[in-house]
């Protein structure tokens, strides 16, 4: 005769699928946020970094013009004509060195992201002609296809 209510297996089956089902979202969840935050925090640095790398020439180059402009003209020992030479020519030395500092620096600061391992997929054609796709599916729902791992892994970066 069977009871009425389940059996302390069933109990304990629904108990642990339950602890699990529970664990695996907060873990998931828990890592998603720690990805996005990882990520938000690169672009944020990445967006300092660039912003930064943008101004620091012009910063520069007031600087050298500022010091060289008050350096000549509150020199007592220098003559007139010097003064006035160096009045003229400290703007054009401090565009040289923007131009030079410029130059040095990269372009553009990019920090590395975390992005989601791309999943081959095999597609096949006409029953003859298979061809390989790499999907990387963001926890959001964003797809990004691609005839190759790397590829897929770049546009996902750009994407993001």
């Amino acid at each position: 005769m069977t009871l009425p209510f389940p059996s302390l297996e069933d109990l304990v089956n629904v108990i642990s699928s339950t602890v699990d089902y529970i664990v695996n979202i907060v873990y998931n969840t828990i890592r998603g946020a720690l990805i996005d935050f990882y990520n938000w925090l690169m672009a944020s640095i990445e967006w300092l970094l660039n912003y930064i790398r943008a101004n620091l020439p012009f910063v520069i180059s007031v600087v050298l013009t500022w010091t060289a402009l008050y350096k000549s003209v509150t020199a007592e020992n220098i003559p007139l004509t010097r003064r006035i030479m160096n009045i003229l020519t400290a703007p054009l030395f401090s565009m040289f060195a923007l131009s030079l500092v410029d130059a040095l620096l990269p372009r553009e600061i990019k920090l590395p992201r975390y992005s989601y391992p791309a999943l081959a997929i095999a597609s096949v054609y006409a029953e003859t002609e298979a061809r390989a796709e790499y999907i990387i599916r963001h926890r959001t729902g964003y797809v990004v296809e691609a005839e190759a791992e790397t590829e897929a892994r770049a546009i996902y970066s750009l994407g993001s």
